[in-house]
Order: structure tokens, then C-alpha cells, then sequence
């Protein structure tokens, strides 16, 4: 009998090493420090990008863009409102690259042009709603769009203000499927991630692609079965994503108050980290130098985790 339990143990044992090794140990979590937007004449954030030793906020509902130093003191701010050009009718997203800060806007469909002063350089009429950005370079960006039919992403010229498809098209089941954010790193690696879909692409800095599924989430997004006309989707999401050094992350998953779980990555689709941070879900997360800020609408704070990679 004894014999029997011993080797009924060496298999249980080995089965639970084989089970840990595909899914890691979660690792809480906690804010080291958090910044208060009301006190910055902040409502909301609806888009946050740090670059070059400052940040640049983006404020949906007061319809204005500031930039602020490391320590969130604000240098310069711009909110002209209006269907003008350079004026802001419903500011949706930002992104920046090395002279070049660009805001789209979902209600003018356009694309407005601002330098790091915040001074406007320009716009350009978009064919399709945008609802996402992402910056290759000074010269070129991607738009992700909204049109219920597609997750398509189109790359625009700055120059040219030519406007084409960015690899090939793909038709989704729902809308909502097709809803399609960017995050990159410093040394110019590109996580795509697709807020109702469990697949994640990362791209290199010289354009290779590597596909991979996030094994936390559901295979295809769960739908609520009392609304066919208005899909409702009831699964886990990713709600944002980051690229670190070596590894890419999406906040996913379930969530309680105070509470989001964050998968890790590798570049090849390795899952290598479990964590959760104590917040609420937070559809915000730009990392930097090991730090991670996460938005709360709830509280209308910025929150800062010293990540260790």
C-alpha cells in the first residue's frame, strides 16, 4: 500500500510541476506612490503616453491635452474645442514620437498634429473612425478603427497624408472584436492587442511578427445570450497592455474592487508572469524604467508600481 501512495504521489507531484510551469504563481502587487488628476484640473484620462522625461495626458472630457514633467507638474497645456482645425470635438487617443504629438479625434475623424509644446502643426481627415494610435516614427503611424466589420489597422503617411491598409484585412463576428490598441518599448518593439480577442501580436523593430494567444482567456468571446441584436460580451477582456524590456503584458482577465490580474509574455509567446495589482481595473498602463502608472476612473488618481523588470 505504501508503495501504491508513493507513486500515486511522484505523479501527482509531476503533474502539478507540468501545471505550474504553463501557468506561474501570481505575484501581488502594490502602489508605491499615486498622483491625484483633480489637483492637476484633470476629470479624466483617457489616453497617457511618457516620453523623453515627461508625460503627455490626454483629457477626454475637458477635451484638452497637457504635458507634464517625470514628477506630473504641468509645463504646457492645449485645449481648443470646436470642429475647427486644431480644435478638439471628441479627443479620443494620443501617441508621440520624436518631434511629432498626434491626437485623434472619433467625432471629426481626423488626425491633429501638435509638436512636443504643444503647439499645432496640422490635421488630416481620416476615411475611417478612428480609435486608436500608435506611432512608428515621425513620419508614419497606425490607426486602429472602429467600423463594426473589421479589426483593421491602416498606416498613414505624414507626409503624403496616404492612407493604406496595414497588412491584410480581417473580418470579425461581432464589432466589438475589432476594437484593436498598440503599446511599444524603447528599443521599438510593438505589442498589439485586441481588447475582445484572446490573441496578441508583437512586432520587432524591424517588422517581424509573432502571433500568440493568451491561454487566460476564453477562446472566443463569451456572449450574453438575452441581447443577439447588441452583442453584450460577458468574458474576460484585456482591458491594456505594455511592452517592457523582454516581455509584453495585458492587465486581463477577472476583476474585483481593488484587485486586476496581469499576464506576462515573452516576445515568442512564453507565458512567464502572473501578477495582480491592488486597484480597480484600469484601462491604463504605460510602463517606464520599471515602473508601471495605471489609471483609475474610479478615483480619478494615477497609480505607480515599481515593477523589478
Amino acid at each position: 500500500m505504501k508503495t501504491l501512495l508513493f507513486f500515486i504521489s511522484l505523479i501527482l507531484t509531476a503533474c502539478y510541476q507540468e501545471d505550474a510551469s504553463v501557468i506561474p504563481y501570481s505575484i501581488n502587487r502594490y502602489p508605491s506612490d499615486s498622483i491625484s488628476m483633480e489637483k492637476l484640473d484633470i476629470d479624466s484620462v483617457s489616453s497617457l503616453v511618457v516620453r523623453d522625461s515627461s508625460f503627455f495626458i490626454l483629457d477626454r472630457l475637458r477635451k484638452q491635452v497637457i504635458r507634464t514633467s517625470l514628477s506630473m507638474n504641468p509645463v504646457y497645456r492645449y485645449g481648443a474645442t470646436g470642429r475647427g482645425p486644431s480644435e478638439f470635438s471628441d479627443p479620443f487617443d494620443l501617441s508621440v514620437s520624436d518631434k511629432n504629438l498626434m491626437v485623434i479625434d472619433f467625432q471629426k475623424r481626423s488626425m491633429m498634429m501638435f509638436d512636443h509644446h504643444l503647439i499645432p502643426s496640422g490635421d488630416i481627415s481620416l476615411e475611417y473612425p478612428p480609435f486608436s494610435i500608435m506611432a512608428l516614427n515621425d513620419t508614419s503611424v497606425w490607426i486602429g478603427t472602429f467600423d463594426f466589420e473589421f479589426e483593421d489597422v491602416y498606416v498613414i503617411d505624414l507626409i503624403t497624408k496616404n492612407q493604406s491598409l496595414a497588412g491584410k484585412s480581417r473580418q470579425v463576428d461581432h464589432g466589438m472584436e475589432g476594437i484593436t490598441f498598440h503599446a511599444s518599448n524603447q528599443q521599438g518593439t510593438i505589442l498589439r492587442y485586441r481588447q475582445y480577442n484572446h490573441r496578441l501580436d508583437v512586432f520587432d523593430a524591424e517588422g517581424r511578427q509573432t502571433s500568440f494567444v493568451n491561454p487566460a482567456r476564453p477562446e472566443r468571446p463569451e456572449l450574453d445570450p438575452r441581447s443577439p441584436d447588441a452583442p453584450i460580451f460577458t468574458s474576460k477582456i484585456h482591458h491594456s497592455g505594455f511592452v517592457a524590456g523582454d516581455r509584453a503584458c495585458v492587465l486581463s482577465g477577472d476583476h474585483a474592487p481593488r484587485s486586476q490580474p496581469m499576464h506576462c509574455f515573452s516576445f515568442d509567446g512564453t507565458w512567464i508572469g502572473n501578477y495582480v495589482l491592488a486597484q480597480d481595473a484600469s484601462m491604463i498602463s504605460v510602463y517606464s524604467d520599471s515602473l508601471l502608472y495605471t489609471y483609475s476612473q474610479q478615483t480619478n488618481h494615477i497609480y505607480v508600481y515599481n515593477l523589478g523588470f
